[in-house]
């Protein structure tokens, strides 16, 4: 159990080892060994020499010399925290972890602030099967090392992807510690955003302290483009002041509800080449996007849970910006896994009023719907605006089946 937790224990001690080196911090501008020749009894040399060995890749010298420095040490101050846990992880790292064990534990009674005594410990509870103590050190190492924090973000981040730590994990964090905040943000960028936010889904209802509206809409872009849709699409409805018709209608009861949790709300992209702009008025959506000569790409998407079916969208097109070139264009994505988006349908739109059928076949549980603009090989660029845009289930069911039958292909830039 937990077997994850202790393997990623390493990036923080590796972490922590580059801190503790610094000549800026533990060591400052003098080396141990000068300490030393200037006071063969200093307390403080005789630690930072026995630190700076354990944080060597080969052991050789500390094991060489951490037993006699650490008791050196605690003559001149009985009390160091640090001379205490370095003499602990000298006797665990011989063979003696229950007797490592009580001097690492002593150190910490001491001082929560000695870094590489809670990595310790937080490594033993952890591998001993003990992760409420780990849970505990590791918050102690986060509130006390402002240098470690991130790296421990990143390990405690990584465990979420284990069931049974979430279980420990999330009883643990109910009580919403400060660092709980920050801990979200910085886990958006994992590269499975799904254990992320199941973990938040248990933790609902969440304050916007905890997690603000631009972090849940960073989580769920991050679900929708590589996470398991579902995934998306449970923590949308988890989210205050969300609904449920948003999911299958691309016009909103609440303009302020418009362009909120993108791209559950309408999203507009910019990708340099391609960028896309969103406005409300008078409870009409309209998107507008511009290209740059021979670029092409999205304008806005908006995600859709259709069912199977047959629907008609509409919409106004205002042209005049095209400069006689370029296109744009309508398109639906289905979703065929984790980030994987097919192109379904693609319709080129013309100026003025549109309107078109698409099919959703059964085999598309999500959709998205996107507005595409391609620009001209000229020397101006395109510019389009789009608004009055409906989407309703088409009642002439006898095009249903021509449309499901067309075949789908890889969609690009989604």
């Amino acid at each position: 159990m937990l077997r994850i937790v202790a393997i990623t224990i390493a990036t923080l001690s590796l972490t922590y080892a580059a801190w503790a080196n610094s000549a800026s911090t533990l060591f400052s501008k003098f080396s141990p060994e000068r300490g030393l020749r200037l006071d063969p009894d200093s307390a403080q040399a005789l630690m930072n020499m026995t630190d700076k060995a354990a944080a060597k890749k080969t052991k050789t010298a500390f094991l060489k010399n951490a037993r006699a420095n650490s008791i050196a040490a605690l003559r001149s101050e009985p009390l160091s925290s640090r001379a205490l846990r370095q003499l602990g992880v000298y006797y665990a790292t011989t063979g003696d972890v229950a007797k490592g064990r009580k001097f690492v534990q002593m150190s910490a009674k001491l001082s929560h602030r000695d870094t590489p005594g809670q990595l310790w410990l937080m490594d033993d509870y952890l591998r001993t099967d003990k992760p409420r103590e780990g849970l505990r050190a590791i918050d102690i190492v986060i509130r006390t090392q402002a240098e470690t924090r991130e790296a421990a973000y990143a390990a405690l981040g990584t465990a979420l992807a284990d069931a049974e730590f979430r279980k420990v994990f999330i009883p643990y964090v109910r009580n919403q510690p400060p660092w709980l905040k920050p801990f979200i943000q910085y886990n958006v960028r994992l590269q499975r955003p799904e254990f992320l936010s199941r973990t938040l889904i248990q933790l609902m209802p969440l304050s916007p302290g905890v997690l603000d509206e631009p972090t849940a809409s960073e989580l769920l872009g991050a679900l929708v483009d590589r996470g398991p849709i579902e995934d998306a699409r449970l923590l949308y409805l988890k989210l205050p002041g969300t609904s449920a018709r948003t999911l299958t209608s691309i016009s909103f009861g609440r303009p302020s509800n418009t362009f909120r949790f993108p791209p559950f709300g309408w999203e507009t992209m910019n990708h340099g080449d391609v960028q896309g702009f969103g406005d409300v008025e008078d409870g009409n959506v309209s998107i507008e996007g511009l290209a740059i000569p021979g670029r092409s790409g999205i304008a806005a998407r908006k995600l859709l849970f259709l069912r199977p079916g047959t629907y008609r969208w509409t919409g106004d097109a205002d042209l005049s910006g095209m400069n006689g070139g370029g296109s744009v264009s309508v398109n639906l994505l289905c979703n065929k896994g984790p980030g994987q988006w097919n192109r379904s349908s693609s319709t080129t739109i013309k100026a003025r009023e549109n309107q078109f059928l698409f099919a959703v076949p059964p085999s598309c549980p999500a959709q998205l719907l996107t507005i595409d603009i391609s620009g001209a090989d000229t020397q101006v660029d395109a510019a389009m605006r789009i608004s009055d845009m409906k989407l309703v289930p088409a009642k002439n069911a006898s095009i249903k089946t021509a449309l499901a039958a067309k075949s789908e292909s890889p969609a690009n830039g989604s």
